[in-house]
Formats: C-alpha cells, sequence, structure tokens
C-alpha cells in the first residue's frame, strides 16, 4: 500500500470506523494461518489447530491482542491492519509492529505454507494454470 494511502487512511478512515476495524480483524484472529499445523506436529504445538477454518484461541491470548489494538493510534492500527491483510496474518503483522519479526523472517512465514503446497505439489506455473482456467 503506497504511503500516501496509509496515512489518508489513518487520517480519514481508522478515526470513523476504529471498532469496525478491530472487530474484523479479531474475527479473522482465530483463523490466522499461524495458528495452523501439520498433524504430525508434537505437543510444542498445542496452541494450534490443524483444521483449515481455524479453533478457538483461548480467552486471554484473545483479549490481550484486543487490548494491544485497542491502545494503537490511528496510523498503528492502519499499518496493523494494511500488514494483515498483504500477510493473510494479524500474527505475522503484530509480530512486525512489536518489533519481534524482521521483515525478511515475516516474508518466510507468508510463504510458508505456499512453499509446503509447492514442495508437496509441484509449483503450477501462472501460464500454466490460465489455460487450465479457460
Amino acid at each position: 500500500m503506497p504511503l500516501m494511502k496509509l496515512a489518508c487512511t489513518a487520517l480519514v478512515r481508522v478515526p470513523f470506523t476504529r471498532a469496525k476495524i478491530i472487530q474484523h480483524l479479531m474475527k479473522k484472529f482465530h483463523q490466522d494461518l499461524v495458528f495452523c499445523r501439520a498433524p504430525e506436529d508434537n505437543t510444542l504445538t498445542a496452541g494450534v489447530h490443524g483444521a483449515f477454518f481455524g479453533g478457538k484461541q483461548g480467552e486471554g491470548l484473545t483479549m490481550v491482542v484486543e487490548n494491544l489494538l485497542k491502545k494503537t493510534d490511528d496510523c498503528e492500527l492502519a499499518a496493523i491492519d494494511a500488514l494483515a491483510a498483504a500477510a493473510h496474518s494479524l500474527v505475522i503483522s503484530l509480530g512486525i509492529f512489536c518489533g519481534k519479526l524482521q521483515i525478511e523472517e515475516a516474508i518466510e512465514l507468508i510463504r510458508l505454507e505456499e512453499d509446503l503446497q509447492a514442495d508437496k505439489w509441484g509449483l503450477v506455473e501462472v501460464g500454466m494454470m490460465l489455460t487450465l482456467l479457460t
């Protein structure tokens, strides 16, 4: 998202839709791809789920994330929302926001599921995909 568009979103949209933005982010939180795991994972991954449509995260974790979002200013919330949309993950977005993830690490995590699928099923080229669709 270009910087000017993000700034306009923070100035114009966020002040009037803050509660809806937070509600939308929290709704997607339980389906975050970071919480998905492969069936062969071990007990260290007990906080995650194996179903694609997600599970329900604990009330304590959910409350902490929601409170963090509520404490952000308009610019921060706009950036978190844009990052979450691009990464398909509120957790990765918050990791960047809180300084726990560098961009390179975040990109690796974002691509993890795609890379796993490519390793398992092979890489489908865009041209081949378009041919199949037409």
